[in-house]
């Protein structure tokens, strides 16, 4: 293993770094949320929430200084890339590089860090700026594994339904909170994390879909307005809650019970 670009055209390898699937909070069936939860019930479980960013999922995979840009599905643009598609991608080029800059990553070490980019033309935008040109990222996750076990892990996995199990069955090697505080605060504000809102049992948030609406709407501003001006504080996407050891997340989206009432017309 010298560099990334080998496994620029590696599925096993692009599987196995892909961010795992996020279910949501209720159960959906037909595009219809059911006052059914998705996870077994435990209520001492614990969990914290952070702003659901309505924007493009991103990879970025880090070797040796060299790096990897990723969408959730593929490849955007590698180092040394002569081509960059759009302004997204240069935006997303210029901040790992300046990342690369800011932290020092460990020889011999793959890391994979995640986050969304919002801003210009992305999803819903103009809920984050009026601008032309204005991008953001956030992270809400990392994981690290050494070149020999990342490698014995390629050798093992036969098939990338293998590497898919693997990957959602949560067996990355997690950073911890502490380890991504340290990581952020090394970045010297250059890294920011999604906005955290909560700490609580997941007992505290209702069960019956209305009531959880209900409990969702303290948190329906955005935090990662871009503008800087207070005007464009608008409505964000949801949350995603998360136990710390990344075994149980979840997605709750303002879009998904409004569809539900609409459809069901309760509300």
């Amino acid at each position: 293993m010298k560099n990334l670009t080998e496994f620029l055209t590696n599925p096993i390898f692009n599987s196995l770094t892909k961010y795992p699937s996020i279910q949501t909070f209720h159960k959906m069936e037909k595009g219809i949320l059911k006052d059914e939860l998705t996870f077994p019930a435990n209520e001492s479980l614990e969990v914290y929430m952070t702003e659901k960013i309505d924007g493009s999922n991103i990879r970025f995979i880090i070797y040796n200084g060299d790096y990897l840009i990723g969408s959730r599905k593929e490849w955007i643009y590698a180092k040394g890339d002569r081509l960059i598609s759009n302004e997204q991608v240069m935006y997303l080029k210029n901040y790992v590089e300046e990342v690369l800059k800011s932290y020092t990553f460990k020889k011999n070490i793959l890391y994979c860090i995640y986050g969304e980019v919002h801003g210009t033309g992305i999803q819903s935008w103009r809920n984050y700026t009026l601008s032309s040109q204005s991008y953001g990222f956030r992270i809400f996750d990392i994981w690290s594994m050494e070149k020999k076990d990342i490698e014995n892990l390629l050798i093992s996995m036969k098939s990338k339904d293998e590497v898919s199990n693997w990957r959602e069955n949560n067996n990355q090697p997690w950073w911890n909170m502490n380890e991504m505080t340290t990581f952020i605060i090394n970045c010297c504000g250059l890294v920011e994390y999604a906005p955290f809102k909560l700490l609580c049992s997941i007992k505290n948030i209702p069960i019956d879909i209305e009531e959880t609406y209900e409990f969702m709407r303290r948190f329906q501003h955005t935090d990662v307005n871009l503008d800087g001006t207070g005007k464009q504080n608008a409505k964000a996407e949801g949350i995603v809650v998360r136990t710390y050891d990344r075994s149980y997340i979840a997605k709750l989206r303002f879009e998904d019970y409004e569809k539900t009432f609409k459809k069901m017309k309760r509300k």
